[in-house]
């Protein structure tokens, strides 16, 4: 009986030791608190695909500007948390390079892209 009490009360302590060990993992996943900005070019396809996993509330701005710096196309996306997946086409734009620019809750990405026509094609290519 003392034996089947020990190793229940060893199975229980061993029990919290492990929950607290997965909660303290679990809660250090995110140690920045900041937002995360993708942006990236589509390869088949003239366009730019922009992915922010937010980690706390706020709105997030995209513009693109154009080689003058003029803003040719603004958007303020709303979402609280979570993620955020938008594409924006580049098709039609006049060959040249545009800055796109995503400001989420403090987090600035900028990139340049180079939008180019082959003989049959409009490509793009991203940089910083």
């Amino acid at each position: 009986m003392k034996t089947l009490i020990k190793s229940s009360a060893l199975l229980f302590v061993f029990g919290l030791f492990s929950t607290g060990v997965f909660a303290a993992t679990t809660a250090a996943v995110d140690t920045t608190g900041q937002d995360v900005i993708a942006v990236s070019a589509l390869s088949d396809d003239c366009a730019v695909s922009v992915t922010i996993d937010k980690a706390t509330f706020g709105n997030t701005q995209v513009t693109i500007y154009d080689d003058t710096n003029t803003a040719i196309f603004r958007e303020s996306l709303s979402k609280n948390e979570g993620s955020i997946a938008k594409l924006y086409n580049f098709e039609g734009l006049a060959d040249g390079y545009y800055e796109i620019e995503v400001i989420s809750n403090g987090v600035t990405v900028d990139k340049v892209v180079n939008v180019y026509s082959d003989e049959n094609d409009q490509l793009i290519d991203i940089s910083e």
